[in-house]
């Protein structure tokens, strides 16, 4: 183990997990590198690549997916609404579904991670997101877009941030939840580090598909073959989840990898997966 530091499981979570440290460690990195039209600057041209291939990745695909989903209004509602589960301390899915989407949820197990989306949410910046959303300004082809405009038009789309438990049924606890489901459920780099087995993984992907209303879409995003993830100087436990499992789990679930709906990205072992469960 790196350096000989503990390897923390769950359990370890609520008292462990350092939301500033997780912010700063994975998203302090990309960096920006031009002037934009809210006037600050760090170096010249355009932004740099970002180097880690789990930002690469979700930064990159994820306003691909946003752009092509067809979603539908609800009869009973009149809306289309999206929950991201184990959001972190981190607003991407907000920002990259804010045109999308009428309503958007976040949530997390943590407290913490939970409390630094509220104060984003209420507009108290706890963490400078400026070149996070001007890398995905510019994947989404409008780079010369004011990241400020970008999160007023997120925030206003944002509901809720509720406390989340992937291996409880119903997940969020949300006592007005009408049950109706969501257009769109997305989990990213949540269950494989909840679970210490592939029956847990199983499980957690259980409860997360239930959530999806018929003919809704899970967005899954996360981490092939790794046992640990290190930030804030702390090693954190994450079950090595194999392709093969992740597909066998996906099947169990009603989601077919052979379905013509069915689209997955795999990029150095970090996967998505964009899929529409069968009910």
């Amino acid at each position: 183990m790196q350096n000989d530091l503990p390897l923390l499981t769950r359990v370890d979570y609520a008292w462990a997990f350092d939301a500033k440290a997780y912010l700063s460690d994975f998203y302090s990195s990309i960096l920006l590198h031009r002037r934009d039209v809210d006037g600050y600057q760090i170096g010249n041209g355009e932004f740099s690549p970002v180097s880690d291939p789990a930002m690469t990745m979700m930064l990159s695909v994820l306003p691909i997916i946003a752009e092509r989903l067809s979603l539908k209004k609800a009869p009973e509602t009149g809306i289309t609404r999206l929950l991201d589960i184990g959001s972190g301390p981190t607003i991407h899915m907000a920002v990259v579904f804010r045109d999308k989407v009428d309503e958007i949820y976040l949530s997390d197990y943590l407290e913490q991670n939970c409390e630094q989306l509220r104060l984003w949410m209420q507009d108290r910046k706890p963490f400078d997101w400026r070149s996070v959303l001007g890398y995905i300004a510019q994947r989404e082809g409008q780079a010369t877009l004011s990241v400020e405009a970008m999160e007023v038009a997120s925030r206003s789309k944002l509901r809720g941030v509720f406390h989340c438990d992937v291996f409880k049924p119903g997940v969020i606890d949300w006592p007005d939840y009408d049950g109706l489901g969501f257009d769109v459920v997305s989990s990213l780099f949540c269950l494989e580090f909840a679970s210490n087995t592939v029956d847990d993984f199983t499980n957690a992907l259980t409860n997360v598909v239930r959530l999806v209303k018929p003919g809704g879409y899970l967005i899954l995003g996360g981490v092939l073959g790794e046992s640990w993830c290190k930030f804030g100087g702390r090693l954190f436990s994450s079950y090595p989840l194999t392709e093969a499992q992740l597909f066998a789990s996906l099947r169990q679930n009603g989601i077919s990898p052979t379905d013509p709906t069915f689209t997955y990205y795999n990029h150095s072992d970090i996967f998505l997966v964009l899929a529409q469960p069968t009910q």
